[in-house]
């Protein structure tokens, strides 16, 4: 899997913006270099468990952050339906200091950091609400 998300984020970044590293970074750059990494938790529905997921935040030229992510499907809406969800989105640090996106089936996820390295977010779909907790898997 993480080979997977490596072959992704090369192929997300070679064809975005990526940072040019001589530019110096914008305001907000130290917040926003947090959350890059790669990631992998689950999202949950109270207490019932819902997708696992793994993610890599990377910067871009714009000051923004890339998303590639993968999530399992939290249930089949048909056997076709695939078995996992792939994607990648462009997030922007807001004011409060988290991390905001809006996912490629339409879902908005905000990431926050929480103690002892985690990051925590929510996701929010139609009548669908998740809570998630992940833990880096590599440093950035």
């Amino acid at each position: 899997m993480r080979l997977h998300h490596a072959v992704l984020l090369s192929a997300a970044l070679a064809a975005s913006a990526i940072a040019d590293p001589a530019k110096s970074p914008g305001p907000g750059a130290n917040a926003l270099s947090a959350f890059f990494g790669s990631w992998a938790g689950s999202w949950k529905d109270g207490p019932k468990n819902g997708p696992r997921g793994t993610m890599t935040i990377g910067q871009t030229e714009e000051g923004r952050a890339l998303l590639v992510y993968s999530f399992d499907t939290p249930k089949r809406r048909t056997l076709s339906s695939p078995d996992r969800v792939y994607g990648q989105s462009l997030a922007t640090l807001a004011d409060d200091g988290s991390l905001r996106a809006t996912l490629s089936n339409n879902a908005r996820v905000v990431y926050r950091l929480a103690e002892h390295g985690m990051l925590v977010g929510e996701y929010v779909r139609d009548d669908v609400r998740y809570e998630g907790r992940f833990e880096r898997t590599e440093n950035p």
